[in-house]
């Protein structure tokens, strides 16, 4: 691709917005709801227009200009839609009603609500796009050389002088970042490039919390009360990090640290990621072989209540797999497009997760779609750079999710950012069959749901695959870890067409297959930072995704 190419597309989308704000002007008099709705779409265009002029002016390599040409006319498109619609109802009424842009008290209520429509559609699209955007503009913002500082500093000032922050979430919902992008992006730039002298202490007090557990999950609500009165409470999440047998713990506490302080940067709502108010120190207890700790304390996103619905997917994925009330196909698929973008945060605040399952992923709010999904269960978590281990467990629960050569007790394949990416292709398979790979017995421990037993075992006959003999569980954990990522694939194609629609089975197979030889070999030595793997995800996963329109 031409350099300027990428220049070009920006250009398109540009005007196209700069005439969709003239259009939506020429409405401006005609009702009191829609000169609203028109305030809205200038800010979110204004927003917007800033970053692509930003992005325009920077020297940005093959893969990101691919990326962004690509996402720039898509939005272009949409915008085109809007300004047509808008337009054709401007003339139709202009005809009948001579005069001022052929507007008067008697505007009929067809046309008004077409062009009301109308703009709602293109706020969306607009705000869609921002959520599209936003995980390659934090990469790009991250990977920048050090004298974007500066402009970054002249844009946020920009910004803030030119764009109201101010929202009517009547009209959109609630789930638009808190941040601005220039604000997040220095934010995300302070934070990574923090070390260990200048980096602030995250470490809270041992304080007492009330607790109360989320199902399937190993995050928590927890309440702080100052006092008695009710006034003074406080509502977070916290999840505990323990440290395992053989584990170095000042590397451990290190690590915590630093994933807390970057988190306390995050956007909840521009990530996917709360945002960490710090971390509790939980000593060990050698006499009872209690291992040390660490409990990270979390902040809800802005406007949620304690007494707002949470829970986990894997209880949304339980409660909602059969027919009879399975979640909308547009509820699921919202939240696989929330978690992929939870997922890039992570590896651009250069972080492997390590741990990705429905336990880890908690929604919060109703089952509409307005409602957020965030990615937590940092338990395993480590830096991207840093040093893997190469112990595993026989859990099959938790292998369900990793790459076949993540499997058992000793481990061969060093960890990478593309075994995060498997493993939400794994999430995304059981969103799009509307059903959960897992079960839980009345004990509450996790048993193999239909799908993983007769379902599986009748796949391994046909296919020629079962042996004569399975006995034991070691033996057909043996069986499962040879041929589940198969047998996965295998439902991707023939089930999650008809059930998610061709374009979601794309993005699954994405995922499944990023670890195959000739996808990945070679990405770690030319790709040290993750820059190539994090544009790649954005483009096959993300993209594939946000596509979707149902």
């Amino acid at each position: 691709m031409d350099p300027g190419a990428v220049i070009a597309g920006i250009q398109v989308c540009w005007k196209v917005g700069e005439v969709l704000v003239k259009s939506c002007q020429a409405w401006r008099i005609a009702q009191e709801e829609v000169a609203d709705r028109i305030n809205i779409i200038e800010h979110a265009w204004q927003r917007t227009r800033l970053q692509l002029e930003f992005i325009e002016r920077l020297n940005l390599d093959e893969e990101y200009r691919r990326t962004l040409d690509e996402l720039a006319r898509a939005l272009a498109m949409r915008l085109s839609a809007a300004i047509a619609t808008i337009n054709r109802a401007v003339q139709q009424e202009s005809k009948k009603r001579p005069g001022f842009l052929g507007f008067g008290d008697g505007i009929k209520k067809s046309k008004y609500v077409l062009v009301k429509s109308a703009i709602d559609e293109a706020i969306q699209d607009v705000e869609d796009w921002q959520r599209r955007f936003d995980p390659s503009w934090f990469l790009i913002m991250r990977a920048a050389g050090p004298a974007i500082n500066e402009e970054l500093k002249t844009a946020k000032g920009r910004e803030e002088l030119e764009v109201s922050t101010k929202r009517t979430t009547e009209v959109t919902g609630p789930t638009m970042p808190t941040q601005t992008p220039f604000r997040a992006a220095e934010s995300l730039r302070r934070v990574l490039q923090e070390s260990a002298a200048t980096r602030r202490s995250v470490f809270l007090p041992n304080i007492a919390l009330e607790k109360q557990g989320i199902r399937y999950s190993s995050v928590q609500k927890a309440v702080f009360r100052g006092s008695s009165s009710s006034k003074d409470q406080r509502s977070f999440f916290v999840e505990s990090i323990s440290c395992r047998p053989g584990a170095d713990l000042n590397a451990l506490t290190a690590d915590t640290r630093k994933l807390a302080s970057r988190l306390t940067a995050a956007d909840p709502l521009a990530f996917g990621l709360l945002s960490c108010k710090g971390v509790i120190k939980v000593p060990g207890d050698i006499e009872t072989g209690l291992a040390p700790s660490f409990t990270m304390v979390f902040r809800p996103p802005e406007g949620f209540r304690p007494e707002d619905s949470c829970s986990s997917l894997r209880e949304f994925l339980l409660l909602h797999g059969q027919k009879a009330s399975m979640a909308s196909l547009s509820r699921r698929v919202a939240i696989a497009q929330s978690l992929a973008r939870s997922v890039s945060s992570v590896h651009t605040f250069e972080f492997v997760h390590k741990n990705i399952r429905p336990e880890s992923v908690l929604l919060l709010g109703s089952d509409c779609e307005a409602s957020a999904t965030f990615l937590l269960g940092f338990d395993s978590f480590r830096e991207a750079d840093g040093a893997t281990s190469l112990l595993g467990d026989v859990s099959w629960d938790r292998n369900l999710y990793r790459h076949p050569t993540r499997h058992g007790k000793f481990i061969t394949e060093r960890y990478r950012m593309h075994h995060d990416v498997y493993s939400l292709g794994v999430c995304l398979l059981e969103l799009g069959l509307g059903e959960s790979l897992v079960a839980y017995d009345p004990d509450g421990l996790p048993c193999p749901a239909p799908k993983l037993v007769d379902e599986f075992d009748d796949w391994l006959k046909t296919t020629g695959r079962k042996p004569k003999e399975v006995e034991g569980l070691l033996d057909r954990s043996a069986v499962v870890s040879r041929h589940i990522k198969d047998y996965l694939e295998h439902l991707v194609k023939t089930q999650v067409p008809h059930s998610a629609g061709t374009r979601y089975s794309h993005a699954i197979m994405a995922c499944l297959s990023c670890l195959d030889e000739d996808k990945s070999q070679g990405l770690e030595e030319d790709d040290p930072y993750g820059i190539e793997v994090g544009m790649g995800f954005i483009r096959s996963v993300l993209s594939q995704l946000d596509e979707i329109r149902l």
